[in-house]
């Protein structure tokens, strides 16, 4: 049993909402605003062998640079990460992931080459794949850009010690002139 100030409180808000429920049903019935298209954003997409997005909002990736040194394994904050941007059906594109030691550039960056990377990123796929959510992985190799002073990186065990490119196409410096086909 409520006090009677607060159950007549209760009761007009309840009026004012019908009322304003009221108007708004009235506004759409009669407006003369055509309705617009549901947005393709909101509908189904087969996306070839991946499987079925429930809509077409995509996480595109980002570097994180939050895999676990030395060994370069996604951490257990890549797979809070994931799952918290994980949805049914939505699909999520991982960050920049190194497919050799040869191609690193980057601190904290993750890699997929060896058994514990792969590990560490099954950990965020199962984490994605609770939430019903479907992920793909970026694979990277930097090329030429890689930086020389990862040829030091513990990850390096095959001691590559240049950077190497699919081609002997130059590389443009910050000014727009042409660098060393081996950037560094």
């Amino acid at each position: 049993s409520q006090p009677p100030a607060d159950h007549h409180h209760q009761q007009q808000r309840l009026r004012s909402l019908a009322v304003l429920k009221n108007v708004a049903d009235s506004i759409t019935q009669y407006s003369i605003m055509p309705r617009a298209a549901p947005s393709k954003l909101f509908r189904p997409l087969k996306v070839g062998g991946i499987g079925t997005l429930r809509h077409r909002v995509v996480l595109a990736p980002l570097t994180r640079n939050r895999a676990t040194e030395p060994g370069l394994v996604p951490s257990p904050l890549s797979v809070q990460y994931y799952r918290q941007r994980a949805s049914r059906g939505g699909l999520l594109i991982t960050e920049a992931t190194h497919i050799s030691s040869e191609s690193l550039a980057y601190p904290s960056t993750p890699g997929i080459w060896s058994a514990e990377q792969a590990e560490g990123w099954k950990k965020v796929t199962c984490a994605v794949h609770e939430k019903k959510g479907l992920i793909v992985c970026q694979l990277w190799h930097t090329g030429r850009v890689a930086h020389p002073d990862f040829a030091s990186h513990p990850c390096n065990t095959k001691n590559y010690q240049t950077c190497v490119s699919a081609s002997a196409i130059p590389i443009a410096n910050r000014h727009g002139k042409a660098g060393k086909t081996v950037t560094y």
